[in-house]
């Protein structure tokens, strides 16, 4: 008896070895690389002229960063940024839509003007096909986060 409780301890084990693998793959980027050419060349612009001020490795309002594809999947503080291949489940599209769906505290990102139409098309269709990733660390969300309001050439700064 001691001996089957055991095989069947072994094979429960090797089970939830292979759920937590499978579990892990699903944050795995999707491997496609017109995916990837789409998210560098039009979905990347918007992520570093918008979100990453405030959403980086150093400064992650709301705990949320847009350092990793991984980031955006774990989320912050209201929950995943993105559900691959369903914008309506995202909480990043409902944000710059700023119609306040999935939030019971609604935020309209980026602060200021909302994103123009097409941007918002972007990121849409970006998630809508599984939110590729170009690889690693977005470039713009590494380190400190950029001046917000760079100095006119020739100004010192100093008054």
């Amino acid at each position: 008896m001691i001996l089957s409780s055991f095989g069947f301890l072994r094979r429960l084990s090797a089970y939830v070895a292979l759920l937590a693998f499978l579990s892990g793959s699903c944050m795995a980027q999707p491997s496609d690389s017109k995916g990837s050419v789409f998210f560098e060349g039009r979905v990347v612009p918007i992520l570093c002229g918008h979100c990453t001020l405030c959403h980086n490795e150093q400064l992650q309002a709301s705990d949320l960063s847009f350092l990793t594809r991984k980031d955006l999947l774990v989320g912050g503080d209201r929950g995943p940024a993105i559900v691959p291949y369903h914008p309506e489940q995202s909480i990043l599209i409902h944000a710059i839509r700023r119609d306040g769906g999935l939030m019971k505290f609604p935020v309209m990102m980026p602060p200021g003007p909302k994103l123009t139409d097409e941007d918002i098309a972007t990121l849409t269709e970006w998630v809508q096909r599984g939110a590729p990733w170009g690889g690693g660390k977005l470039a713009c969300a590494v380190g400190s986060p950029p001046t917000p309001f760079p100095q006119k050439a020739g100004s010192s700064g100093a008054r």
